[in-house]
């Protein structure tokens, strides 16, 4: 799953440091290239923030080996691929089911969003409000050293709140897009390339739509 439909599915109201917990993975492979959060799954924390982020950590791993092998996710990710795939060859866009997988989950973030656009500003707000000292002591005692390059890509995220553009097919393009390069899968798409996906967002997201009611049953 992507940021959102972590917090989604699984925030507490009481503990932003949970909370942060449920991005942490994510934000670990994205803002520091080659890295991926490998916690200790039995640790034990004498300090209770540590706790709770370690708790918002593994349930994100655990949601995420729950959903990529979920019956949700083969269909509409196959599903996705059929819709798209056309369009990713005309512009010259590999790994068609690569695509379809990151859509899948990104246009579950751009669903929720539209659905709970509150909930979203409670997100960025619990990110905001998590301690980076607890962030940065959890991330070195589980081998992740590089925390200055994590911190200042954190912020950046933060301050642009750029999921609130997911809800704009030519921004979720542009995202995709830059997955793609930082992956090493692809250059950045031109605009011609560009051009030949954004009308794709559309049914892609009435796709997921229609899926959404079988995810939140899966998901309790």
């Amino acid at each position: 799953m992507n940021y959102f439909a972590h917090y989604y599915f699984d925030h507490k109201q009481d503990s932003e440091i949970h909370n942060f917990g449920l991005a942490l993975p994510d934000f670990v492979r994205n803002f520091i290239k080659g890295s991926r959060l490998k916690p200790v799954l039995d640790a034990d924390f004498d300090d209770d923030n540590l706790q709770q982020l370690h708790n918002g950590t593994l349930k994100h791993i655990q949601r995420d080996a729950h959903f990529h092998g979920s019956q949700f996710f083969k269909k509409a990710s196959s599903r996705i691929g059929g819709m798209v795939g056309a369009a990713f060859n005309e512009a010259g866009i590999p790994r068609v089911w690569w695509g379809a997988h990151l859509l899948t989950e990104m246009m579950l973030d751009r669903v929720l969003i539209k659905e709970n656009p509150e909930l979203i500003g409670r997100f960025y707000e619990d990110l905001e409000n998590s301690s980076e000292q607890i962030v940065g002591e959890y991330m070195t005692k589980n081998g992740i050293v590089n925390t200055s390059e994590f911190f200042k890509r954190l912020n950046r995220f933060r301050e642009l709140r750029y999921l609130l553009r997911y809800t704009e097919d030519d921004a979720m393009v542009f995202s995709l897009s830059r997955v793609y390069l930082y992956a090493g899968v692809s250059p950045e798409w031109n605009s011609a390339q560009a051009a030949l996906v954004i009308p794709q967002m559309e049914p892609v997201e009435q796709e997921i739509a229609f899926f959404m009611a079988e995810l939140k049953e899966k998901m309790q």
